[in-house]
């Protein structure tokens, strides 16, 4: 049980069940998200890549149809500069939080836009980056689903530096109760930020949060060991590095608690929530909007063969 908020979001609006990413890593799967491209069409293909202004960004649409837009950022490959920032009116991703946990502070950022959103609609975007190597969560939640774990020699030779990230992504050999350890921490870091998706919610004002439109993605899975590829992604293409959330809620358009279980893509999240927002899909979109402005889920949605997904290799 690590994210009952964020299982209550998708109780109060529409599951997908089958969604995924186009590249499992942040800069090219991020890049997807906010142009609706496949990587081969917005050029952000590779991990250190920028995203050209030759894109046309959600943000860029939005605002220029009056909304203010908003980003608090956690991530190096996002740092400005990069071109993620396109068609943000504040675009906050400071260098200390390019690496650790830092989704309290993201929060607080977030809420304070809210508080100062007035009648304008605006476009938020929070990007928590706490479940991600290293998994270092606060104590009261890397306590929480290993109770009864004693650190052994492997493991404080691992946290020492003495063995090499790549030996432990590629060539496990920490004994089996460390590896249960370390999936207990990630579940902790989704614990961790469920707790901060939560009170994000919480503090959203009331004369908002009924008319606001929330989705709830991630840009990539995580590995676990499955394949014998532990803690990591990006290197391969199985489920638990492409299969993501996808949970689009809007109080009074959107029937809360449906599941849907066509294939879907997180290119189809800016043509979704334009469609949605009555605003139309973008000309040039390889993405398709899976809903209507009157929350009907669309033929588009269900249309596709295939989807491809693709690595740096």
């Amino acid at each position: 049980p690590t994210s009952p908020r964020i299982d209550a979001l998708a109780r109060e609006g529409v599951l997908f069940e089958k969604a995924f990413a186009t590249v499992p890593r942040t800069t090219q799967s991020v890049a997807t998200i906010l142009t609706g491209l496949y990587p081969k069409h917005h050029r952000a293909r590779g991990l250190f890549s920028v995203l050209s202004d030759a894109n046309v960004t959600l943000a860029e649409i939005l605002r220029e149809q009056g909304y203010a837009t908003w980003a608090g950022v956690s991530n190096i490959f996002l740092q400005p500069g990069k071109g993620f920032e396109q068609g943000f009116d504040s675009y906050s991703n400071p260098r200390n939080r390019f690496d650790g946990d830092s989704s309290a502070q993201i929060t607080d950022e977030a809420l304070a836009h809210l508080r100062q959103a007035g009648n304008r609609p605006f476009l938020l975007w929070v990007h928590y980056l706490d479940p991600h190597w290293s998994y270092q969560p606060e104590p009261s939640f890397a306590a929480r689903f290993d109770p009864a774990y004693r650190e052994s020699e492997a493991m404080r030779k691992f946290l020492a530096g003495g063995l090499p990230k790549g030996d432990i992504i590629f060539h496990n050999d920490l004994p089996p109760e460390d590896r249960r350890h370390l999936v207990a921490l990630y579940d902790g870091e989704i614990a961790q930020v469920d707790a901060q998706v939560g009170r994000l919610l919480d503090g959203i004002p009331a004369a908002i949060r009924q008319n606001l439109l929330v989705v709830l993605t991630s840009d990539h899975g995580e590995s676990l060991c499955e394949h014998d590829y532990c803690f990591a992604h990006g290197e391969t293409l199985y489920e638990d590095t492409l299969h993501v959330p996808l949970i689009v809620s809007l109080p009074g358009r959107l029937a809360p608690g449906r599941r849907v279980g066509v294939t879907v893509s997180l290119m189809d999240v800016a043509p979704t929530l334009l469609n949605v927002l009555g605003l139309g899909q973008r000309p040039g979109m390889d993405g398709v909007p899976l809903l209507s402005a009157r929350g009907d889920l669309l033929a588009s949605a269900a249309g596709r063969e295939f989807l491809f997904a693709e690595t740096d290799y």
